[in-house]
């Protein structure tokens, strides 16, 4: 293997491709999912309607199927989240991205939001998946973000997700003690991006544009090799 093969599978391995929005079809998320088989990408993150089908079309694939719980902004009821996080843990989702209710963590009702983290925690425990806890941390000041981040530490969460600065990793990623892995889940729509991100201690980058991230990534390493290595 080449090493802008080696390079883009190193890549590849750390993008989930994130099919959220509200105007894909069947067709669309299909594609995505051939798209990310044959990419090798780390994971696909999908709307709560479309993981049935998802899990038949990802079948024999390496790909992670996640599932979004409380997208985009987190603000449903605990019993409703709690439902719906395990409803797609029964239907075959092996991660749950579950984002934090904002306006609970802005009033500082900290442990309303430990108490709902923890139950989902189990629930994902028992099912043998993984829980990534999605704060909206551009809505926090410093204090919150820290609160968030202790949280999703103390419940168990395999991964965090943020929108990634490099003023909040700064803050964040010192309390993570290799117990908790930090995703970017917003905001990286280029190669640029998901590069600052992965030097910031990001080691999970999610994006609608994973592929073209990708594929820029590809075209790069091929512009860094010698020439005698491009003629076949």
């Amino acid at each position: 293997m080449s090493e802008s093969a080696a390079a883009t599978e190193t890549l590849a391995a750390i993008l989930d491709l994130h099919l959220l929005r509200p105007d894909l079809t069947d067709t669309d998320i299909a594609e995505g999912c051939r798209i990310a088989a044959e990419a090798r990408l780390r994971g696909l993150l999908v709307r709560p309607c479309d993981v049935d089908q998802v899990v038949r079309w990802l079948s024999g694939s390496s790909v992670v199927l996640a599932a979004a719980v409380g997208h985009p902004d987190g603000v449903s009821t605990t019993a409703a989240k709690l439902y719906e996080g395990r409803d797609l843990l029964r239907r075959g989702a092996r991660e749950l991205e579950w984002t934090v209710n904002p306006a609970r963590m802005l009033s500082r009702q900290f442990q309303d939001v430990e108490t709902e983290l923890a139950q989902i925690a189990r629930s994902c425990e028992e099912a043998g998946a993984a829980l990534t806890v999605v704060l909206l941390n551009e809505l926090f000041q410093d204090d919150l973000r820290i609160i968030g981040v202790k949280i999703a530490k103390r419940v168990g969460a395999a991964r965090i997700s943020i929108r990634p600065s490099a003023a909040d990793l700064q803050v964040m990623r010192p309390l993570l003690r290799d117990r908790v892995q930090l995703k970017a889940g917003r905001g990286v729509d280029t190669l640029e991006e998901a590069l600052e991100a992965k030097a910031g201690g990001c080691v999970s980058i999610g994006s609608a544009a994973a592929v073209s991230v990708l594929e820029a990534w590809r075209v790069h390493m091929q512009a860094q090799q010698p020439a005698s290595e491009h003629v076949s």
